[in-house]
């Protein structure tokens, strides 16, 4: 996982409307996150962390590719607010029309006033049925390129600066685990061990525990051929087996762990 790049003393500073409970309920969420991540992955662990730490109804993650073909998305209905959100219709947003805006926590607020609001599209196809009045959020790029859109809905009760500051405290863990957790970050971790892409994605899969048969299902080959690339990674990589190749990978995905 990278290093994760935690605010400055100067921002940390500016925070001054947190209170002792909120970095105690900050930490809560940071650890229970990463808990998560690990065994449902980040999407997951973000989508139930974070309305959780700012009291929302729901969190929403998506991750849309370079084409703007939406990757995944992940929501968490909590304290059952039940909600199916129009991922299409999320290049509508406000903050998507701003680049100026990428990788700062935005209210609704700050862009519209409440009855600008209550005539988008987005809202009122998906948010008015069920009073969730406010949003907050941020968008931000991953290495490979995609766009990630992250926000936190709330019905009626208008977020408060100090929720927004412990949005922008999540923001980093929220990226180091998207980074860790994203399929493509890891292969372009893998480039310079003299792979073609498709042995990238093999090696990848193989480093996660994956049989031959999982990864012929996941890539749609047959196990047959994810053994005939696994026969040239060897090769390539001057191992003889399974393990010494599954090693080689995890040193370049996760290099701390082996210093």
């Amino acid at each position: 996982m990278r290093r994760v790049e935690l605010p400055n003393r100067r921002e940390l500073a500016e925070m001054k409307r947190l209170r002792h409970q909120d970095f105690v309920k900050f930490n809560s969420a940071v650890a229970g996150m990463y808990q998560t991540a690990f065994s449902q992955g980040a999407l997951h662990a973000i989508a139930h962390a974070l309305p959780e730490l700012v009291g929302a109804e729901v969190g929403i993650v998506s991750m849309i590719d370079k084409t703007g073909l939406s990757l995944q998305m992940s929501q968490e209905e909590v304290r059952k607010s039940m909600l199916r959100f129009p991922i299409d219709l999320l290049p509508t947003h406000p903050r998507q029309s701003r680049d100026d805006l990428q990788g700062n926590v935005v209210m609704i607020s700050d862009l519209l006033s409440r009855k600008e609001w209550h005539r988008r599209e987005l809202y009122q196809v998906s948010l008015d049925v069920h009073a969730l009045e406010e949003d907050m959020g941020t968008d931000f790029r991953l290495r490979d390129g995609s766009m990630v859109n992250t926000c936190v809905l709330r019905k009626r009760r208008t977020f408060r600066e100090s929720d927004r500051d412990l949005f922008t405290l999540l923001l980093p863990h929220m990226k180091a685990l998207l980074e860790w957790d994203c399929p493509k970050c890891k292969e372009a971790n893998l480039n310079g061990l003299g792979l073609t892409r498709k042995e990238q994605e093999v090696l990848l899969w193989v480093s996660e525990g994956k049989t031959n048969a999982e990864v012929g299902q996941i890539l749609e080959i047959s196990s047959g051929t994810v053994k005939i690339h696994l026969e040239r990674i060897y090769k390539k990589l001057g191992v003889e087996n399974r393990h010494g190749a599954t090693r080689m990978a995890l040193e370049k995905l996760h290099p701390r762990r082996f210093c």
